[in-house]
């Protein structure tokens, strides 16, 4: 038994599993486990039919799967679902062990349910629906399976759920809906009952539908009811009715006295007839709809519809489920929330009908008669006196004839009452406003509105207008005693906006208002009061509810349609309500008599007054100054004016003040307002008057104009300021210049202590450039020296005679006086207010005082040109700028510069006031604010010098000279000794930076440094004695001052700019990277003060490195991979290198990791697999050593496989193991095989006892001849697409292309078809791509390295030429010399070949190496249609085809698929018909050559280690006189196939041998002691030899179907039938297996024809035997006849007629090994099936099939 035999039984009866049992038992079964699971170590006793697996125990099952799905396609996992004891899933099926989802979804399908679940491992629950419970996590389902361990069944109240692939049957069911599960009782809930029978859900639908029910409900499986109403016997959970329907199982019908309820879908048309939902309202016991109906079960949308548009009403409602309401209105009570409307309705359960006092209002569709313009104004009483007095008709009324009967009498109001009487008057409401409810009777004409009730009128407008259409509402304004609006008048119930607006307009008022219900109010202006919210005029009028007539002390007001008459009155201001005496207060008046404003403006005007006043009604008075005897409110002069009714003019005794607009003309004149400004008793403006009532802003102008002041002020009302400048006490608030002006009282003059400031209109005379120091105090001893003018003195002539003198500040004092300085302020500044004496000269600005001067600057510059600013900037004891003078009181900005650049420096700085700094850098200390360098100058009061250690720095003008210094960049200031930091010294004297730069740039230095101001040194590394501050390398160089060259034993070090050019050598950084001691790249280099990125990458690159690192700012690391422990943070790597501090050399345990440039081929082909690095020992893993020196990983590839191996290693650098298995002494870490190969250094070759393993691409099919054999090629037949197993693993694939400039037009597809077969490439080892053009020149490329040859591709273009025809036949024949054997060549050309005369060298060579030759050709190929291309293709069987797409794309797939290796290339048809055939997999049959091996010298089989431990013989004979032959006669006497000698005179025997692995046969070099010319093995290596006995052989025919063989006489053929008879039934079946016979081919060939065609034995046929070894793989057409021959158990020997039948078979069958290699029968002993013993033994192979084969 084995695993896969016990597979295909199990999987042939459809069992999903299968068990081996006690090496040689085979059980099958759908479930498993029911007896627990068990540690894998009680499974391992080794198969009976295959030692190298285990195959259980003694009660011991080893279950596998036979793949056969476990549970239907259709089926599908839901997920995990809540259950209860309900049951979510109704019925349910304790299935114990059986337990699965198979088991359960075949249970559930059979039941006729749709869903399946199992709980709690064992429960299988069935049903049509599932989820009512809600959904959880798959984790709640995570009991395993008692069926299959593999699976979750659930879990505590929990099902996994799945489809079980049944599905309810669709059925066109419009409008069905599912209403729920409800009780019925005998008098049944439904009345109408369906014939009963195989019902389903759609059958009742249909009846019921045909029948025009609304509902429906199935029940007990069988019955169906239908209905207009449901539910009177109550509702019940969707549980209670899940009993499969009789007509279809997948859905519920009910159960017994349970109806399924659905509906039909049809419904009253009730949308379309006007039915509109209006919402959920609010009742009360006053119901909003007045009319009720207890509908009871009949309630409904549709009934209370119907009910009340029969009655008449326009909405109706639906009210707790059972009522209905009819009414005209609605919402009284306001709306409430949806969700308050949710009963449920008692004629249909699936609509909702109100709630509690709550209603669901829609609309029936009827609509009111309509009136225009009607306003409703509410329910009021009426009595015998009626409150509308004109009764306008009776009968069938309505609301909208009433309107028109009382409109047509100009009536304003009209009321319907009593259902039919309309009542018309102007008033209403006398006897009250009554609710709304009490006037709800139906009109008798028009059932849809109410017509009042019972001595009730519902009274409405008529629209006729309330007012005059030029009146309109103006607000609510406030009130008092004092009358907003003068004229007061009682209206009493008249009292409304119509009567009000009409009383005041006849009185020639412009306004009327209404105040508190009843009174009218007039007059020409309104709201002095302010104006108040109209919420505050909510009082009704009495003469008409609708309007509201103000409130307490609140006017509503209403313009009235009078207008002042419009009249030109320019400059027109009204002014107050000024008192007036006998005295007058405008002394002017005009003739009295029908007066108006307007009137006594003209009169005024005339007269050039600025001011006018009308008094009593009819007087008018003119002057130009008012209000000496005060201001009144305005309401004291509301006395209409005489000649015009709609304005006021004046009181007894009160003017009406007015402006005539006449004004002095002082814009004009350069009067420009300044603002308001501070003043104190040190007036801001010196010069005070107080003009008392001439106080205005016209006067105050020309007294200080006149007095030639520049500005001029008014304040506290009755003050003129004056003066020439303003502001010292700064700027107030404008609020605060709020004095009224006693000349003028519509103006401000200023406030207290407060000046409004004007220019006057005159100028100074302006000098340029000079600015204002301030006012300083003078002595004997002058402060400015120099006198340089007296008399008629300004500031402008004083600077134009100080500045022609040269001087940079100048002074006037005492008005007349000019004295000139470059220094000032030696005896202290005072108040400006101490130098404001006039200028004799120039009376509009100041000249100092006496003893004191106005001192100003020339504009002469302070600093030259070219300096600036810079900013402020910290110093401290170092100083940022290292000379310091103290410039005492010359301390200035001109004074630093001058002084720094006559000492040659860039930059000069003032600090503390007094001192002057100087330097050529500065900033090192950092930067601060300008407002830590404010102290003034000693020097300049104007200017700052620094503070406290803060350096005012400005630039001196000075330069350094520029010279180009490319690459140059300062690096620090660095130590220096006797011992040089920098080791070359150039030539001491005049230096600087861009000298000491070009000498050392010159001789290839990458630094150098200046020191003590003329040294320079170069050198390539620097640093050495460590870094100081900047501060310490300040000497000014003494070539160039403005720039620092050190300072004693100080360097100032830069770079030259010369690098290493790295990164044209394809460095490249590829980031920081973790490290730790096991060294991410294993080769760590101190490099001390050299660490830098061009000394390690020189360093790695040397070496042979692919990647190099910089670590811990001092070393270099280098390998070939890098990354293993992770990425680091960026911020991890930047400490900087030692060699060069610009640049950061990784961290600690960091590296900084870059690409050397050496390009890394990482080692590939076709199979080939890294499997690690393992351990290695004496023992050793692997146990050939194939080669060592120069080595690589390819290279130990292909001596490894060409030796047959399917693994090898790499160890210590240069050796090369191989073997069939590996990892016996343990896997490591790839850290430890990190030794770089001797023969390719960007690659590892494992490390000292560490093996890097590889497979060399070797399939179990594809073994190679071993030691002692031959290759020999024989011919065999096949109509097989896939290549052979020995032909898998081809050679070279080589490309010869055409690279001619008529090639040009498909060059660019020919590189494409080349990738795209390289990329498909797994059975080539190497590439072969050679060119040629005209005239031909040999280029030729041969690599492992796909890239490459892409690389190569990329540089190809067409050109060149000129003939057709080309030199092809050389380029193939280069390439075939390059190629290996069993090779493939494509040519890719347009034209014929120039050189045809080589065609026989090439046909030579490609035959001689097996070259496939395929021609891609286009064109005409020179009108030869490529003949000499075909005839090659022909005869190495290839192909040739044009590059055209019908043909050429077929023939690149063809070849893909070959290099890929899913085609034979010897499959290729030798048309293009026959391209689209074998594209689909058909391929024609062919005869092929095949290699075997076949062994010259059967006996010796080679030398072999022998272990003490663990023996391949067992010892038989210790002679010191041994011999070989005397050796095999002790062996074949005990029976055994194999001996060995050893040491020269021991003898061992045994059935198997080459535990330990072979070894060269020159270490069996010990002479034998009885025949010193045998050898006879060595002191521990065996000679291995076979015995003489005939021992298994494994033979394999691959043939056509129906090839018969010729048979060999009639007397051998009967022995044969009678041998085999006896062979395969009697002794086969008794034995252990010892005949097998494997029929692999298409359905027809069994058992029966293979006997009959090979041996003619047609007489058995053992099923039993037999059958269980048929398999036929889909895929493949061909016949595979494989006998298996093992003898039994015991080493007999096989019998006369096994030989026989051996014998027989030898010339009509390829003798073949399951992987690949054949062994020749070559005489009658057989003597040579030692070797196929051996390799079985060895190798471990019988129980590993050929890759055709399925695994399993």
């Amino acid at each position: 038994m084995t695993v896969g035999k016990c597979y295909n039984l199990c999987r042939k009866l459809k069992y999903r599993f299968f068990g081996v049992q006690y090496a040689s038992q085979c059980w099958c079964g759908n479930h498993y486990g029911r007896y627990g699971l068990r540690d894998k170590n009680e499974c391992r006793m080794q198969c009976s039919g295959d030692k190298t697996t285990y195959c259980g125990a003694g009660w011991r099952n080893d279950i596998f799967t036979t793949g056969l799905s476990a549970r239907p396609k259709d089926s599908a996992y839901l997920g995990c679902f809540i259950d209860n004891a309900a049951r979510d899933l109704p019925k349910v099926v304790n299935a114990g062990v059986k337990a699965n989802s198979h088991y359960c979804i075949k249970l559930c399908k059979r039941a006729g349910y749709k869903y399946a679940g199992l709980q709690y491992a064992s429960y299988c629950t069935c049903g049509n629906s599932y989820g009512s419970l809600g959904r959880v996590s798959n984790k709640q389902c995570k009991m395993t399976c008692k069926g299959d361990r593999r699976e979750k069944c659930g879990g505590p109240w929990r099902n996994s759920v799945y489809s079980t692939g049944l599905k309810t049957r669709k059925v066109s069911t419009p409008g069905l809906k599912y209403l729920g599960c409800f009780v019925d009782k005998a008098t049944r809930d439904l009345r109408r009952e369906a014939p009963k029978g195989h019902m389903s859900v759609p059958k009742c639908y249909r009846f019921c539908r045909k029948h025009k029910y609304k509902f429906f409900g199935v029940q007990y499986g069988n019955h169906c009811f239908c209905g207009n109403h449901y539910g009177r016997f109550g509702i019940r959970p969707n549980t209670e009715c899940r009993m499969q329907c009789s007509g279809d199982k997948t859905t519920y019908c009910g159960a017994g006295w349970r109806n399924s309820v659905y509906a039909t879908g049809l419904e009253l048309a009730t949308t379309g007839a006007g039915v509109r939902k209006l919402g959920c309202y609010v009742d009360k016991a006053k119901r909003d709809l007045p009319h009720l109906y207890a509908a009871g079960h009949k309630t409904n949308k549709a009934f209370c519809w119907r009910y009340c548009k029969g009655k008449g009403y326009k909405y109706f409602g639906l009210q707790f489920g059972n009522h209905c309401t009819c009414g005209n209105t609605y919402g009284r009570y306001g709306k409430a929330k949806a969700s308050s409307c949710s009963a449920v309705c008692k004629g249909d359960r699936r609509r909702k009908c109100g709630g509690t006092w709550r209603n669901e209002i829609f609309t029936t569709g009827l609509r009111s008669k309509k009136a225009k313009r009607m306003l409703h104004l509410g329910c009021f009483v009426d009595s015998k006196a009626r409150d509308l007095p004109k009764l306008a008709g009776k009968g069938r009324m309505t609301v909208g004839k009433c309107y028109n009967l009382c409109r047509k009498l100009k009536y304003r109001f009209f009321g319907v009452q009593y259902a039919s009487q309309c009542w018309c008057g102007n008033h209403y409401g006398r006897y009250g406003l009554r609710d709304k409810n009490e006037c709800r009777m139906q009109c008798s004409g028009d059932k849809t509105t109410y017509c009042g009730a019972g001595w009730r009128n519902d009274i409405f407008t008529t629209g006729l207008s309330a007012r005059p259409k030029d009146s309109a509402y103006l607000g609510c304004f406030i009130d008092n005693a004092a009358r907003d609006l003068p004229k007061v008048v009682n209206a009493g119930v008249k009292a409304n906006s119509h009567y009000c607006i009409k009383l005041c307009k006849r009185a020639g008022y412009k306004y009327a208002g209404l105040q508190y219900a009843s009174y009218c109010t007039c007059g020409n202006s309104y709201g002095s009061l302010g104006r108040v919210s109209n919420k505050q005029c909510k009082m009704t009028c009495k003469g008409d509810r609708r309007e509201k007539c103000g409130g307490p002390w609140r006017n509503s007001v209403y313009s009235t349609g009078l207008k002042t008459r419009k009249v030109s009155t320019p400059g027109l201001k009204y002014l107050g309500c000024f008192v007036d005496k006998a005295t007058r207060d405008l002394r002017r008046e005009a003739p009295k008599g029908h007066m108006s404003v307007p009137k006594c403006y003209r009169f005024c005007r005339k007269h050039k007054y600025k001011f006018f006043g009308v008094q009593y009604g009819n007087h008018c008075f003119c002057g130009n100054h008012y209000g000496r005897f005060g201001i009144r409110p305005n309401t004291e002069c509301r006395m209409q004016c005489s000649g015009d009714k709609t304005t006021y003019c004046g009181a007894g005794w009160r003017n009406s003040v007015y402006a005539t607009g006449l004004e002095l003309a002082t814009t004009g004149a350069g009067v420009r307002k300044l603002g308001c400004y501070v003043d104190k008793a040190k007036r801001d403006l010196p010069h005070l008057y107080a003009a008392g009532h001439k106080t205005n802003k016209a006067f105050c102008w020309r007294y200080c104009k006149g007095k030639g002041y520049k500005y001029f002020g008014l304040q506290f009302g009755n003050h003129c300021t004056c003066g020439n400048t303003y502001g010292r006490y700064g700027k107030a608030k404008a609020s605060s210049c709020s004095a009224v002006c006693k000349g003028d009282r519509r103006r401000k003059c200023g406030g207290t202590w407060r000046n409004e400031i004007f220019t006057t209109g005159l100028r100074s005379k302006k000098a340029k450039r000079m600015l204002h120091l301030g006012c300083f105090v003078d002595s004997k001893a002058r402060d400015l020296p120099k006198l340089a003018g007296k008399g008629r003195m300004t500031v402008g002539k004083c600077y134009n005679l100080c500045r022609k003198l040269k001087y940079r500040f100048f002074g006037v004092q005492y008005a007349s006086q000019c004295w000139c300085g470059n220094h000032y302020g030696r005896y202290g500044l005072r108040d400006k207010n101490e130098c404001r004496m006039q200028c004799s000269g120039d009376k509009t600005t100041y000249c100092g005082a006496g003893w004191r001067n106005d001192i100003f600057t020339t504009g002469l510059s302070a600093r030259p040109k070219d300096s600036a600013y810079l900013g402020c900037f910290i110093d401290n004891a170092a100083r940022d700028l290292p000379k310091v003078v103290n410039a005492g009181v010359k301390a200035n900005s001109h004074y630093c510069i001058k002084l720094c650049k006559r000492a040659g420096y860039k930059y000069a700085g003032l600090q503390y006031a007094s001192y002057c700094t100087c330097g050529n850098s500065y900033g090192s200390l950092g930067r601060v604010s300008n407002k830590q360098c404010k102290m003034t100058c000693k020097g300049d009061r104007r200017e700052k010098c620094g503070g406290p250690w803060r350096n005012s720095v400005y630039s001196t003008g000075l330069k350094t000279r520029k010279a180009s210094t490319p690459g140059m960049k300062y690096l620090g200031c660095f130590v220096d000794s006797s011992k040089r930091d920098l080791r070359r010294e150039a030539p001491r004297g005049h230096m600087s930076v861009p000298k000491c730069y070009r000498l050392c740039r010159k001789h290839k230095y990458k630094f150098f440094g200046v020191q003590y101001s003329n040294h320079c040194f170069c050198g390539n590394h620097y640093g050495r004695f460590g870094i100081r501050p900047n501060t310490e390398c300040r000497m000014q160089c003494s070539g160039d001052k403005t720039t620092y060259c050190g300072g004693g034993w100080r360097n100032n070090v830069y770079t030259t700019g010369l690098e290493v050019a790295t990164i044209a050598k394809g460095v490249r950084r590829l980031g920081c990277f973790v490290d730790n001691a096991k060294r991410d790249l294993p080769l760590v280099h101190n490099a001390g003060h050299k660490a830098s990125k061009p000394y390690c990458w020189k360093f790695c690159k040397s070496r042979g490195y692919v990647y190099f690192g910089l670590q811990n700012g001092n070393h270099c690391t280098c390998g070939n991979n890098y990354g293993a422990f992770g990425r680091a943070k960026k911020s991890s790597c930047r400490k900087p290198c030692r060699g060069d501090k610009r640049s950061k050399c990784g961290g600690a345990y960091r590296n900084e990791v870059f690409t050397t440039g050496i390009e890394l081929e990482r080692p590939s082909a076709p199979g080939m697999k890294h499997m690690g690095c393992f351990v290695d020992s004496r023992k050793r893993d692997l146990p050939k050593l194939a080669a060592t020196g120069d080595m690589s990983v390819l290279k130990c590839r292909l001596k490894c496989k060409r030796l047959g191996y399917r693994y090898f290693g790499v160890q210590f650098a240069k050796q090369c193991w191989c073997g069939n298995s590996y990892g016996k002494h343990g896997k490591r870490s790839q850290i430890e095989c990190r030794m770089q190969c001797t023969g390719d250094k960007a690659n590892y070759c494992g490390n000292s006892w560490r093996n890097d393993i590889y497979s060399t691409g070797i399939e179990l099919e594809a073994s190679t001849c071993r030691l002692g054999t031959k290759e020999k090629f024989v011919p065999y037949r096949t109509c097989s697409c896939k290549p052979a197993p020995d032909h898998r693993s081809l050679g070279s694939l080589v490309f010869v292309i055409d690279t001619t400039g008529s090639m040009g037009r498909v060059i660019k597809s020919v590189k494409n078809n080349i990738r795209k077969i390289i990329a498909a490439n797994k059975r080539f080892d190497d590439f072969v791509v050679a060119t040629f053009g005209d005239p031909y020149k040999k280029k030729l490329m041969k690599t492992t390295s796909a890239s490459k040859i892409y690389r190569f591709l990329n540089k190809l273009k067409a050109r060149g030429g000129g003939d057709c025809p080309e030199f092809a036949m050389s380029g193939a024949l280069d390439a075939a010399e390059a190629a290996e054997p069993n090779s493939v060549m494509i040519l890719f050309t347009d034209a014929s070949a120039k050189d045809r005369r080589k065609m026989g060298a090439v046909e030579a060579k490609l035959k001689a190496k097996r070259i496939r030759f395929f021609t891609v050709a286009s064109g005409r190929q020179c009108g030869t249609n490529g003949k000499n291309f075909a005839k090659l293709a022909k005869v190495t069987y290839g192909q040739f085809s044009r590059l055209h797409s019908k043909v050429s794309n077929k023939v690149m797939e063809l070849i893909r698929r070959g290099v890929r290796g899913d085609l034979s290339f010897s499959a290729f048809p030798s048309s293009r018909g026959g391209l689209t055939r074998v594209l689909k997999g058909k391929c024609p049959c062919r005869t092929v050559t095949r290699r075997i091996c076949v062994k010259p010298h059967p006996g010796f089989l080679g030398c072999y280690l022998d272990d003490p431990e663990y023996p391949d013989f067992t010892v038989a004979m210790v002679s010191n006189r041994m011999t070989v032959w005397k050796c095999n006669k002790i062996c074949k006497a005990k029976k055994f196939s194999y001996f060995g000698v050893k040491n020269g005179k021991i003898c061992g025997c045994g059935n198997q041998y080459g535990n330990s692995g072979d070894t060269a046969n020159a270490n069996c070099n010990v002479a034998c002691g009885g025949n010193p010319g045998e050898k006879c093995g060595g002191n521990s290596n065996n000679s291995v030899f076979e015995s003489e006995i005939l021992h298994p052989i494994v033979v394999t025919k691959e043939m056509e179907s129906g090839t018969k063989t010729q048979q060999t006489g009639q007397q051998e053929a009967a022995y044969l039938r009678q041998c085999l008879e006896s062979q395969t039934i009697d002794y086969l079946l008794s034995k252990p297996a010892c005949f097998n016979l494997l029929a692999i081919g298409e359905d027809g060939l069994g058992k029966v024809t293979f006997l009959e065609t090979l041996f003619g034995v047609t007489s058995y046929v053992n099923t039993r035997a037999v059958n269980q070894f048929d398999f036929r793989p889909e895929e493949d057409e061909r016949v595979h006849c494989c006998l298996y021959f093992l003898p039994p158990i015991g080493g007999r020997g096989l019998r006369r007629c096994d030989a026989l039948a051996l014998k027989y078979l030898e010339d009509k069958t390829s003798r073949t090994l399951p992987w690949g290699s054949s062994v020749s029968v070559e005489d009658d002993r057989y003597s040579d099936v030692a070797a196929v013993r051996r390799l079985i033994v060895e190798r471990n192979m019988l129980s590993k099939l050929p890759a055709t084969l399925p695994r399993k």
